[in-house]
């Protein structure tokens, strides 16, 4: 898919937001901030074994969390925050998880700041045109 495909899909600018800034690695891995489907107790959280849990730990100011169905956007717009897991994985495995995550037609990946220092996470391009937006921030809290 081209970037035009992807721009008309979403109605933005596919490259709104992002950031080729490399999260530095500790010890072969790299950290992944997750707010959805692959947290603790989620659908897809069996994509995460062999991650190594840092902490459960909230975006900076800046960011929107969009209910879709049956997974989340995360969007950066508004003022909130999203709550979630940072992980330490191999770069295998995020090399896997952008699949999963259909990155980049779908998601991008850019990187926020952690206590932990820099870590990727999964964006949507842009506000999503269906769902609708968790004010408090948190997948595990939306109404079913």
């Amino acid at each position: 898919m081209d970037i035009q495909s992807v721009s008309n899909a979403h109605d933005c600018n596919p490259a709104q937001g992002a950031r080729p800034v490399n999260p530095r690695r500790s010890a072969g891995t790299v950290r992944l901030f997750v707010y959805g489907t692959l947290m603790r107790g989620q659908p897809a959280h069996r994509l995460m074994r062999g991650a190594r849990l840092l902490g459960r730990i909230a975006t900076p100011r800046g960011y929107t969390l969009h209910d879709l169905g049956p997974y989340p956007a995360a969007v950066r717009a508004g003022r909130g925050r999203i709550r979630g897991e940072l992980y330490a994985i191999p770069p295998a495995m995020l090399r896997r998880l952008d699949a999963y995550e259909n990155c980049p037609a779908e998601y991008r990946r850019a990187t926020i700041a952690t206590v932990f220092g820099r870590a990727w996470i999964y964006l949507y391009p842009c506000r999503p045109r269906r769902g609708h937006g968790l004010i408090h921030g948190d997948w595990r809290r939306r109404e079913r």
